[in-house]
This record gives structure tokens, sequence and C-alpha cells, in this order.
């Protein structure tokens, strides 16, 4: 057992000790027991390449017996090295496979991670739908005294944050919501900042609501804007917002050519204050018929005030 002694300890000249005798009793010991040998495959992942692997591969082993008594630690310990990569490259499949294995047989960490991949890892499309199969087994984790998976439970059962998760994760339902919550100060405090932050989020994957919505908050002046260029700014994100067939988008860049856009040009002493968007009537005409066409009275009633019918 001086094998396992010196395993113990911290510095690498005890490593090699180890690793000496552990191979010295291994000679000797025609029969070793099960869980000497698991022992020995943990020890030698600790070592280098080499040695990693050979204990690697005898985990892999014990992972793959069922009849084991250390399949259930041997497949959640495989799963934790895919997972997060050690010495070896990330592979979230087959972590999972091996996370899946040791769950079923009750691990409570491997329940955990098993979550934690459905949360983070997994492949299909983001929903809500994914958070419950997440929390399905951090309920089982928890139920086990496991403190990570009872705090993440928490903070996925909060509405807001779970909101938040699914929209930091890309869901767009979930940002869009978000941003009109902290716009209109629904079930949070009003926020335009974080109503900003949201929208730009969705706008930036092509929403065309979530555009218009950024194009009002520059309108409103309710966000800072470089150069206190508040118009021109709502004119990019309208315009972004018309070409994706928003109607009010329509509407409002039909309004902003029949009465032109205002903003700074230049820089210090230099900086001027022009027209850098000039009235075009044909324009205006053009985006108010787009938006008249989809039912906005506004447009409607614009384009009989300009006597076009």
């Amino acid at each position: 057992y001086l094998g396992f002694y010196y395993s113990k300890q911290s510095d690498f000249y005890s490593y090699d000790t180890a690793k000496y005798w552990y191979k010295e009793y291994f000679k000797s010991e025609k029969n070793p027991t099960e869980e000497e040998r698991y022992e020995y495959a943990k020890f030698l992942r600790t070592g280098n390449t080499t040695d990693f692997f050979e204990g690697n591969s005898m985990l892999t082993e014990f992972a793959e017996n069922e009849n084991s008594k250390f399949s259930t630690e041997a497949q959640y310990e495989l799963g934790l090295a895919y997972y997060n990569g050690y010495k070896v490259m990330v592979d979230t499949d087959t972590a999972k496979k091996y996370f899946e294995k040791a769950a079923n047989k009750g691990h409570a960490k491997a329940q955990y991670f098993l979550g934690e991949y459905y949360l983070r890892n997994s492949s299909d499309s983001f929903s809500e739908d994914m958070i419950e199969k997440a929390l399905s087994w951090f309920k089982k984790s928890s139920e086990q005294g496991y403190a990570p998976a009872t705090n993440i439970i928490n903070e996925l059962e909060n509405p807001i944050d779970r909101l938040k998760f699914l929209g930091e994760h890309g869901n767009m339902e979930a940002i869009t919501k978000l941003g009109k919550m902290y716009y209109d100060g629904d079930g949070v405090e009003q926020d335009t900042d974080q109503a900003f932050y949201w929208f730009k989020q969705a706008a930036d994957r092509g929403n065309a609501k979530a555009q218009f919505n950024l194009g009002v908050l520059y309108r409103d002046k309710s966000i800072d804007s470089p150069m206190d260029n508040y118009d021109e700014q709502a004119f990019r994100y309208f315009l972004m917002s018309a070409e994706n067939g928003d109607l009010n988008g329509q509407y409002a860049v039909g309004r902003m050519y029949e009465l032109g856009v205002k903003g700074f040009r230049g820089s210090g002493w230099s900086t001027q204050y022009v027209n850098v968007i000039p009235k075009d009537r044909g324009k205006a005409v053009y985006w108010y018929k787009k938006a008249a066409a989809q039912g906005h009275s506004k447009a409607q009633e614009e384009l009989e005030n300009l006597n076009i019918y």
C-alpha cells in the first residue's frame, strides 16, 4: 500500500514513487481487487499524458461494465472530463452520454451536470422545454442534498431570472418580452437602459419590432446618443424596421422623409447642425403607402393630406 500512500502526497517525487510502488504491487499481486484497480486508474489520470490515457482507458472499462460497483462513479468522472476538457478535447455529447448513465442510477453530481448540459450545451433550439428538462435533473440532484442544484433551481424558478436566462441564450420571445417589460415597467422597475439592452439583442438578430422600439428610444431621447444625433439614430433603426416589414417603422420612415432629419457633422469648433436626411416627398409617399397597405391609419391620413389616393 505504499503506492496508495504516496499517491495522496502532493509533490512530483511522490507521484513517481507512488507509480513505482503501484507497479511493484501489481507485478506481485496476480488478483488485485476491483477497488485497487480503480484507485490506480484514478491515480494515473493525474499524471502525464501517457499515464492519463492509460488511466482513462481503465476508467472507461469500469464505466462500460455495469456489473462493476465503480461503474457509476467512473461514468461521472468520464462525463466530467469530457464536459470540462480535462486533458481531453471538450466533447459535450460524450459527456452527456456518461452523465445520463450515472444520473439514471441516482448519482447526484451527474444529475446536476446533466441539467447543466441541457441549460448551456444542448444543440437543440433553446426553449422553455430545455429549462424544464434541466430543472427535472436539478430537482433530483437537489433532493439528494446537492447545494448547487438547489441554488440554480431557485434562480430558474424566478420568472424574471428565467426570462433573462432564456434571453441570454438567444430565445427571441424572451428577449423581446424583456425589452417590452423594462420599457413599460411591467412586472419590473422601468429601466430604459435595460430596455435598450434587450431590444438591441433582438434588433441585431433582425427583429423588426425591436428595431422600431430602438428607434422610439432614440426619438424620445430616452438613451444617450453620440453627439446628440437622436433623430439620425432613430431614423437608422426605423429604416431597418421598415425594410423588415414593420408597418410602424414604415410610417415612421415616411414621416421623417416628409419632415427631414437634422444631425451634427464635424467636430470641435467646426461642428455643424445640418440636414442629414433631406426632405423627400417621393420617399415619404413610398413608405406611407407601404404602411397604409398594412392598415396603418395614420399613414392613410398622411397620404390623404398629401393628396395621394
